[in-house]
């Protein structure tokens, strides 16, 4: 949860994919990453995710990528940058499918 402009404006999340096969081209090498984030409360429109440079908002699809064992990691920054009263509860949801069975 994030809110502003009293409490915790800010959360990072840091993700690991798990099981990931060293060898690229072996089955489990190679994952499609999808995380997207939703949210609840009371200024929903305030609130920023920021990954990788880039920035989403609530109802964002925020990572769409293909992963292999050495970029099988990372973090999303959620903030709550404006707002007075603005109280939000976040959740990501993050899939890891399979490019090469």
């Amino acid at each position: 949860m994030v809110s502003y402009s009293e409490g915790d404006q800010e959360d990072r999340v840091v993700y690991t994919v798990l099981n990931v096969n060293r060898d690229a081209k072996q089955p489990g090498g190679e994952l499609t990453l999808t995380i997207t984030a939703t949210c609840t409360g009371t200024g929903v429109e305030n609130i920023r995710f920021a990954t990788g440079g880039q920035t989403f908002a609530c109802g964002d699809t925020i990572i769409s990528r293909q992963v292999v064992f050495d970029s099988k990691s990372g973090s999303i920054l959620i903030a709550a940058f404006r707002g007075e009263g603005t109280l939000v509860t976040w959740t990501l949801t993050g899939t890891a499918e399979q490019v090469n069975p």
